[in-house]
């Protein structure tokens, strides 16, 4: 049963030098010690069987020994001491479509790719100038890497069409950087700053400086990891306080409406020991937001008639703590009103009052995610929609939705 098992996955390879393997090392329970002989009369020592499940990775893809040198692979440039980062953004085609990269590392190097696509999840496989297999992985490889020619292939698991960018970097973090005091400056957020780093000795924590160079706008934080999950925690000057407090926190990502000054982010394992490497990606966010005073039902921005063949939709933004947003719209019959809100990330709280201002109901998150969801039959009329964060002191953009059902 092994010896056919190894058969098939050697069968695999040689069909697809990388295919997405879903099978899970607890699934797989052969172990030579439990191989005597296999039938048709073949015996077989357990000595020359040494499959175990340790061996299997989950969801990686699985690599053959060789593979024909790329033609037209796109070249990220060369890697070497000074400071370099190398973006591509393309699509990948059809089910099962692969595109191919090329880069030098002209010295010793840690060298960080970064592979993200919204469609999907992506699968990455690197190998030297002889098309040799060096390593795999989902998103992200952080490698020490030697001077010569390197070949990417970056692909879907499982395949379908995909969207993607790749980042090609060698900007790592500086140790020390436990602390505030000794923060790595990261300068402006003018444009998008991706830097890596690593969580080593276990209970490592690394703090970064930016500065927020416009008046008022969002930051966006994205972390990848080679599989462990990090806790980011931003923090802003609290004048009140006098020194620097958390304003934000996330697991792998924060967006958070941020005013012009300095900012200081915290990275850390979530509490188990255990190390792991990370990248970062800090930018600006582009948020559509509404037109503010909204913050009084007084002072409800007017959305219109909301009917079957007519429904509503507005951007919106809480962008401050305590921020509240207030519509208003009218129906002009009898019906079943939808109200939902939705976005890249957020957690809502939405209610709904009459024109007597007082309260239909109110929702939290029975919206897809920690978005929100009403649905009410009403009598024609004008109505008001309070939208804000449920914690009340987040931050985030959102969509609301107004129609009617039938």
């Amino acid at each position: 049963m092994a010896r056919l098992l190894i058969g098939l996955i050697g069968l695999l390879i040689m069909l697809h030098p990388a295919f997405c393997l879903e099978t899970n090392a607890s699934d797989v329970e052969t172990n030579a010690s439990e191989i005597e002989t296999v039938t048709f009369g073949i015996e077989v020592n357990a000595s020359d069987v040494e499959t175990n499940a340790s061996e299997i990775e989950t969801g990686l893809p699985i690599q053959a020994a060789a593979v024909p040198v790329p033609e037209g692979a796109i070249d990220l440039g060369s890697l070497g001491s000074e400071k370099y980062t190398s973006t591509h953004m393309g699509s990948l085609g059809y089910p099962g479509d692969e595109a191919w990269f090329e880069f030098e590392i002209t010295e010793p190097v840690r060298a960080i790719l970064v592979a993200s696509s919204p469609d999907g999840s992506l699968a990455i496989v690197l190998f030297d100038e002889d098309m040799s297999f060096i390593t795999s992985a989902g998103s992200m490889l952080n490698e020490e890497m030697d001077p010569g020619t390197y070949y990417l292939r970056l692909g879907t698991c499982p395949y379908e069409e995909a969207n993607y960018s790749i980042i090609l970097t060698n900007s790592f973090e500086i140790e020390p950087n436990d602390g505030i005091s000794d923060a790595q400056d990261l300068g402006e957020i003018s444009e998008s700053q991706l830097i890596g780093g690593s969580i080593l000795p276990s209970g490592d924590v690394d703090f970064f400086k930016f500065e927020m160079p416009s008046e008022q706008g969002a930051i966006s934080i994205q972390a990848e990891t080679d599989g462990n999950t990090p806790a980011l925690i931003l923090y802003a000057m609290d004048a009140d306080a006098g020194r620097y407090l958390p304003v934000a926190t996330g697991s792998s990502r924060i967006i958070q409406m941020v005013n012009q000054g300095s900012y200081y982010l915290r990275v850390q394992g979530d509490g188990r020991s255990y190390t792991f490497n990370y990248t970062l990606n800090i930018s600006q966010a582009t948020w559509e937001c509404d037109d503010e005073p909204n913050d009084e039902i007084e002072e409800a921005a007017y959305l219109g008639e909301v009917n079957l063949s007519s429904a509503l939709e507005i951007d919106g933004c809480i962008s401050k703590e305590g921020d509240e947003d207030y519509y208003a719209f009218d129906l002009t019959n009898k019906s079943k009103v939808v109200i939902e809100t939705s976005g890249d990330d957020g957690d809502s709280m939405i209610c709904l009052y009459d024109a007597e201002e007082d309260e239909v109901g109110c929702d939290d998150d029975d919206g897809e995610g920690l978005w929100s969801l009403m649905e009410e039959e009403l009598d024609p009329g004008r109505y008001f929609v309070k939208v804000e964060s449920y914690y009340g002191d987040a931050t985030f953009s959102y969509k609301l939705s107004i129609s009617v059902e039938e």
